[in-house]
């Protein structure tokens, strides 16, 4: 499993001021397993999708930052996405691999 580990800083698309996401603000919206994903068949990959609805401290503009973090092979980090609506990312949150 990975989970966001550290908080994440955005600007307004509206006002550009600039704040703190943290990372107990985002909520977790699932994951999904995908399996094999290549021919050498080192097993499933997983996305875990995390999902924060907020709106600007300042202006009151209402934006969307989705963050997938992909695990291939298991317990494996591969690579992360972002996916801001209304705001843009200035520092991207850490991650931790949970071994379960």
């Amino acid at each position: 499993m990975i989970k966001i580990s550290g908080d994440m800083n955005v600007r307004c698309d509206e006002c550009q001021e600039i704040f703190t996401i943290h990372q107990d603000d985002f909520e977790s919206d699932g994951c999904l397993t995908e399996g094999p994903m290549r021919d050498d068949l080192m097993g499933s990959q997983t996305r875990y999708d995390y999902i924060y609805v907020g709106e600007c401290e300042n202006c009151g503009h209402t934006f969307t930052v989705k963050v997938s973090y992909y695990e291939y092979p298991e317990g494996a980090y591969n690579y992360e996405e972002f996916d801001p609506e209304g705001c843009s990312i200035l520092d991207k949150p850490s991650y931790k691999v949970i071994y379960e």
